[in-house]
């Protein structure tokens, strides 16, 4: 590897894959982004492409104007025109946001630093689904390939530093009731000891607020002085305790 490769983002990257705490946080950002809607499937990236570009439509024409002729194209020079810009963002929306997920995953497990499918999945009522809404007392269920399925509800990780069992993690043995809001976070860890990367999810009991049914039901606004005993507790500013109340009626 040259010396620039090694000094580059890509070339860190490489050497930091060696340390097995840092490769199971890559696997965790992978699983995260890549599956689920994540921020790197191909409807999230075309929809925040599209979005940037649609930003900019208009002043391309512009840019066109300004810029378009300052290219050289086989000794002749080439104007690019909006309509060229147009077509490349659609040959982007058919052919490569489609496919590049994908693409980038394969890349990633021929080189050992991601296997699909190492994540626990989540079912409610024999349905795979991934957070979001369900019905009060729905069964939550989780399933994964080998090994035992380690997971919390509260949010935090049930791998801590250093490899350890949080206190907080539990082995899955069976499907549990959802009766409240719950942040389920779950590994697997494997019959040879090691572990896979996290799935994360946020399951949420009955229906959300929407404009019917959201209101504002108080504002506590310009608060007297702290007292003495808020003062003592740290508390001294009466703007810490300004709140706004929402109500799902």
């Amino acid at each position: 590897t040259s010396k620039i490769e090694r000094n580059s983002p890509t070339g860190i990257h490489h050497r930091l894959m060696t340390n097995p705490e840092y490769a199971l946080r890559f696997g965790d950002l992978v699983q995260q982004h890549f599956f689920h809607d994540g921020a790197m499937t191909p409807e999230a990236t075309q929809a925040l492409y599209a979005q940037r570009s649609d930003q900019i439509d208009l002043v391309m024409r512009v840019e066109s104007a300004r810029w378009g002729d300052n290219q050289i194209d086989q000794g002749r020079r080439k104007r690019y025109l909006r309509e060229d810009w147009v077509n490349n963002r659609q040959w982007l929306y058919e052919n490569y946001f489609p496919d590049r997920t994908e693409v980038v995953l394969q890349q990633f497990e021929s080189r050992d630093w991601f296997v699909a499918g190492q994540a626990p999945e989540f079912s409610v009522d024999g349905s795979p689904q991934h957070g979001g809404q369900v019905d009060p007392g729905g069964q939550l269920t989780m399933a994964a390939p080998e090994g035992t399925i380690y997971f919390t509800l509260d949010g935090s990780d049930p791998l801590a530093d250093g490899g350890e069992l949080s206190p907080t993690s539990q082995a899955y043995t069976d499907g549990m009731a959802i009766n409240a809001v719950v942040n389920v976070n779950a590994r697997m860890r494997r019959d040879d000891g090691s572990w896979g990367p996290i799935s994360s999810a946020r399951f949420t009991v009955g229906a959300p607020a929407d404009a019917s049914s959201l209101r504002i039901s108080e504002i506590h606004y310009h608060p007297s002085s702290a007292t003495p005993t808020e003062i003592a507790a740290g508390f001294g500013d009466a703007d810490e305790f300004e709140f706004i109340e929402l109500v799902n009626i």
